[in-house]
């Protein structure tokens, strides 16, 4: 597992010389790349420690590097189950107000809509997402405008406009798409599964079952090219099957809650698949 390739590079990194030009990269580097491997893995706890370690090393940390912890420690506790620890985590950054870069305000913004979103508490989210949005455009951040672009969707959607809402989402997908062409910089890769996952959520909720499955299925593919079908792309297969269901094909349900329980679906994604 790459999670503990990662955890014995660090226990041998204080035992080295000069570890860091024998590893060609500061410590700091390998604990982000530790964390982010512990996520792929689904060991969130795991990643919001090594995470935490990053953002508490002071005045070493490049201020890019903080704030990309920053905001990785977020997805980490919300996909831990420690939601609010995440929500108070998002708030804590965006009461900083303009001391936060504006790209790092408006991704902590829309993670902020996304979480008020989740606890269903739309008409909250709703002015975060659009200040997030505005934020993001004026900031070139393209990946923030996606998200805040995806929770307007939601609010559209939950407030009864449900072609604009469906329209909404659909746009933050193909953006998604244009957006990952350039990688994710290291980050728990989620982009255009996560849209697709939102996606096909959104669809069950119209009962176009056709389309969620269809959507749930490419989003598990991107999932699993990213190497999070185990943590995330459960959570897409479990659509899937939801989907399925739906449209009475019993077996291909089972048989595909079956495959992904094989593959070690972990998280809330496995919890998803035994409760069908």
């Amino acid at each position: 597992m790459g999670e503990e390739h990662f955890e014995r590079v660090l226990e041998l990194w204080d035992r080295l010389p000069d570890a860091g030009a024998v590893a060609g990269e500061p410590r700091l580097s390998v604990v982000d790349h530790a964390a982010s491997a512990a996520a792929r893995a689904g060991a969130f706890e795991q990643a919001v420690t090594l995470t935490h370690a990053i953002i508490d090393s002071g005045d070493e940390v490049p201020a890019e590097t903080f704030e990309r912890a920053r905001s990785s420690l977020r997805w980490y506790l919300w996909e831990s189950g420690d939601i609010r620890a995440a929500r108070a985590a998002a708030e804590a950054v965006v009461a900083e107000d303009t001391a936060v870069p504006a790209r790092w305000r408006a991704n902590a913004l829309g993670h902020l809509a996304a979480l008020l979103l989740f606890e269903r508490r739309a008409d909250e989210a709703q002015p975060r997402a659009l200040e997030a949005r505005d934020l993001a455009i004026d900031a070139g951040a393209v990946e923030e405008q996606i998200l805040a672009e995806g929770v307007l969707g939601w609010c559209r959607l939950l407030g009864g406009d449900i072609d604009a809402g469906l329209e909404g989402i659909e746009r933050a997908v193909d953006a998604a798409d244009r957006a990952e062409e350039r990688g994710l910089q290291g980050r728990y890769p989620v982009g255009a599964a996560l849209a697709r996952a939102q996606l096909a959520m959104a669809l069950e909720m119209v009962e176009r079952f056709d389309d969620a499955c269809r959507v749930a299925t490419e989003g598990a593919a991107v999932a699993a090219a990213h190497g999070v079908a185990r943590t995330f792309g459960s959570s897409l297969q479990a659509s899937v099957s939801r989907a399925l269901l739906q449209l009475g094909r019993l077996d291909d349900a089972a048989a595909t809650v079956d495959a992904s329980l094989a593959d070690g679906a972990v998280g809330s994604g496995r919890v998803a698949l035994l409760a069908q």
